[in-house]
C-alpha cells in the first residue's frame, strides 16, 4: 500500500505481507489502526483498519492460503 508520511511528507510503500499481518493482529487484538513507520524519519503513521480492509477485501482468505502454504507460521 502506498502511504505518505504525515510528518516529513515522504512517500513510501508497505509490503502486502506486512499489511496482511497487520490486519490479522488488529483482528486478534481489537485495534482500530496500526502504525506504519516512515523509512526516512522513522515516525509512526497511523493507518486505519478500514483503509487496509478496502485495499485487501479478501484478506482472511489470503491469510488462510498463506498459512496452508507455510504450516510452520
Amino acid at each position: 500500500m502506498q502511504l505518505r508520511c504525515s510528518y516529513c511528507q515522504t512517500a513510501f510503500t508497505t509490503s502486502r505481507l506486512a499489511d496482511l499481518m497487520a490486519l490479522q493482529q488488529m483482528e486478534a487484538e481489537g485495534l482500530h489502526h496500526y502504525d506504519a513507520y516512515c523509512p526516512k524519519c522513522r515516525r509512526a503513521n497511523a493507518v486505519d483498519r478500514l483503509r487496509l480492509e478496502r485495499a485487501y477485501p479478501n484478506w482472511r482468505k489470503e491469510i488462510a492460503a498463506l498459512s496452508q502454504r507455510d504450516p510452520g507460521a
